[in-house]
This record gives C-alpha cells, structure tokens and sequence, in this order.
C-alpha cells in the first residue's frame, strides 16, 4: 500500500509526496568524479562508476579506422583501374619523347604514378622504367654543368637560352628519378629489386652523363647482393662498361676509375672474400690498351 504525505505550498496548496518519488531522486555528481544517488538516511548510493569522458576519447581511433578505409578503398580502385593506368603511363613516354621540349614536364606525372605505393606494382613498375628509358633517350651525349654568374650575364640567342631552359629542367628531374631509384633500391618498397635493374640499365645507357659515378658506385655496392641474379645483372653491366674503357671518353674513364676503386673497397670490406662474378669486371679491362702497349 502507497503511504503518502502533504505539505502546504504558499502558492500551489497542497502537494503530495510517494516513496516512488523518493526513488526517483537524479543522481549526483562527487568531488571524486563518481555519481552516487542520495539516500533517505542523507548518504550517498554508489550508481556506477563514471568519470567525465574526454569527448576527444575515442576520435584518434575513428580518425585511424576512417584513414584505414580510405586507404583500402584506394587500393581497390587502383586495382580496378591498371589497365586504365598503364595505357596512361604508355602515352606520357610517347608524348615526351615526341616532343622533349614541349612535354618534358610531363615527366612530373610519371614521378606522381611510381610513388604512389597504392598503385599495382606493374603500374610502378612500368613508370619507373619509362621514366629510365625516356632519360636514355633524351639526354645529350655530355654532362650537363651549371652554368656560372658570367655566363648567365652573356646575351644569348633565342636558341641557346631555349637549349639552357630545356637542360637546366633535365637535370633537375634527373637529379630527383636518381636520388629516388636509389634511395628505393636499398628500401623494403616492392619495387627494391626493379630499382637495381633500373639504375644498370641507366649506366649501360648514360655512363658519360651527370652522376655517372654515383651509379658505377651504386651498382658494385650490389655485386653481392643477397639475389643472384641481381648480383649476375651488375657483375654484366660493369664487365660491359670496363670492356670498353680503351675508346672511352674523359667522363667514362673518371666512371671506371671511381667504380674499381669502389670494388677494391668492397673486397676490403668482406676481408678479400668475394664471389667470381664481382671480380669479373676487373678481368675486361684492356691495361694494355689503355697504357698504349703493344
């Protein structure tokens, strides 16, 4: 049965209160932090143990997951668009070596497809290649140098600037695919092995152009690379360049100097204990050619 009880309000008359509505009583918030129901006896009622929650709890996940399926989304559509892809990477080389100097900035976009690890690793693959083979192609059959503060201030023809324009944004692209190539063929990046083919294939091209040292270099630091055929790849394009050292110009010859040098350092390193294929090279070197003996 429902006891009541009444109490006179000056402007309403009579109210009445239950024991339901003791039960009723909100709950309220401690010093603690902990939210506790009044008792009849004044005491305070354990309700659950909650503390204010950091409205920014939590976000740093949802902002992971939502990253996460972006990433996964962008994946899949990469996946569904190679052929699409490759077709575009086909018809930037084309348009680049039709025309280098109208389209050479092209090149950019073909950079844009090889980093983009979401991408199908053929798409990357075929980048990075028509990236080598297109720098084969263009580039002229000296290095490269920068150009002084005297030689700038010299009036030109409308030819000669237009020649400087066109090599000073060569070399600058040039400058990046390599930094990049190298940096991904010591990498964990998929494409590490097709980097070190890339970079033989650059030497065998461009051993007379800007950097040909550092890519002699790079090359003898994978003549005992863990891969045989990789290790065979380097081995065969260094015996093809030393093989053609005694009609080699200056530039070549400062390529074969800095990359024997450099196989002689890596003997030293592994304490004179190197595979066959990585001393071939030194055996295609015609001394006596060089030195003019008979």
């Amino acid at each position: 049965m429902e006891a009541s009880v009444e109490s006179e309000d000056e402007d309403h008359g009579p109210r009445r209160f239950t024991y339901e509505d003791e039960k009723k009583k909100l709950p309220v918030l401690g010093d603690d932090g902990v939210f506790r129901t009044p008792e009849n006896d004044g005491s305070s009622r354990l309700v659950k143990n909650r503390k204010r929650r950091d409205p920014k709890e939590g976000a740093g996940v949802k902002k992971s997951e939502l990253k996460k399926d972006k990433e996964v989304k962008k994946r899949k559509k990469a996946e569904e668009d190679v052929p699409k892809a490759r077709l575009r990477v086909a018809s930037l080389a084309t348009s680049i070596t039709s025309n280098p100097t109208k389209n050479l900035k092209l090149m950019q976009e073909l950079r844009k497809i090889r980093q983009e690890t979401f991408r199908d690793r053929r798409v990357r693959g075929m980048a990075l290649a028509s990236e080598a083979q297109i720098f084969a192609d263009i580039s002229p059959g000296y290095i490269i140098k920068p150009l002084t503060d005297e030689e700038k201030a010299i009036k030109v023809s409308k030819e000669v600037l237009k020649t400087r324009e066109f090599e000073g944004q060569l070399i600058d692209l040039y400058d990046k695919f390599l930094r990049d190539v190298v940096k991904l063929s010591s990498s964990k990046d998929p494409l590490a092995l097709t980097s070190i083919q890339v970079l033989c294939a650059v030497l065998d091209a461009l051993p007379h152009f800007n950097h040909g040292q550092t890519l002699a270099k790079t090359v003898v630091d994978n003549l005992e690379h863990p891969n045989p055929s990789i290790r065979e790849l380097a081995s065969t394009t260094l015996s093809k360049l030393y093989s053609e050292a005694h009609h080699a110009p200056e530039s070549v010859l400062d390529v074969i100097v800095v990359s024997a040098q450099a196989i002689a350092d890596l003997a030293e390193k592994k304490r004179h204990k190197l595979s066959e294929s990585s001393i071939q090279p030194l055996t295609c070197l015609r001394l006596g050619a060089l030195f003019g003996a008979a």
